[in-house]
């Protein structure tokens, strides 16, 4: 039974780890786009 608990635990932190992956993924590519606005923000500031 011990065994089980610690199989079952090992299966949800694999679960809970692609998840949690997955969203970081997200954010970097939301970073970018952020980084890429902000770029152009501060290129039509310069020609001010």
């Amino acid at each position: 039974m011990l065994s089980g608990v610690g199989l079952f635990g090992t299966f949800t932190a694999y679960i809970a780890s692609n998840f949690i992956e997955a969203e970081e993924k997200g954010n970097e590519s939301k970073v970018d786009a952020i980084a890429e606005g902000l770029k152009k923000i501060n290129e039509r500031l310069d020609n001010i």
